[in-house]
């Protein structure tokens, strides 16, 4: 594998002239000939799929014996970034939910049981505090992933 020298991006190494050994210069020539098949393509790619084109790049790279301090680096600050916005996002979300909960004197977990089994009307008030509990629980759920891949 082609070592990266101080100051070169892995973009120069994989735009180098010197072939990469094994199957890592197969692959990484067939991920570039798909970014290139994927820029002349009319439809554009949503960032979602090119992120994940990205990603399924460095899984095979790395599959494959690359190591890149700089991408380590770089993933762990993500992470890092990533899990301090959901917890942020968490906290803004328990808020709203306690203000419901003052107002109508119930605690979330309650109001979900009644609102649905149907107890409680509808009531436009409800359908907001139960979408935020959805929200929430999608929240814990992604960050509950990021700590667990982290142990």
């Amino acid at each position: 594998m082609t070592p990266l020298m101080a100051g070169q991006s892995e973009k120069r190494v994989l735009d180098s002239p010197r072939p990469l050994a094994g199957r890592a210069s197969r692959s990484v020539g067939h991920c570039r000939g798909i970014w290139q098949e994927l820029g002349e393509r009319k439809a554009p790619m949503t960032a979602q799929a090119a992120t994940l084109l990205k990603l399924q790049t460095l899984e095979s790279l790395y599959r494959q014996g690359y190591q890149s301090d700089l991408v380590d680096r770089t993933l762990d600050k993500v992470v890092d970034l990533e899990r301090a916005r959901l917890r942020q996002e968490l906290g803004d979300l328990q808020t709203r939910l306690e203000t419901f909960e003052q107002s109508y004197d119930m605690v979330s977990a309650e109001f979900a049981k009644r609102f649905r089994a149907g107890d409680l009307g509808d009531d436009a008030d409800f359908f907001q505090w139960s979408a935020l509990l959805d929200i929430a629980e999608a929240l814990r759920h992604r960050l509950k992933t990021f700590e667990n891949d982290a142990a």
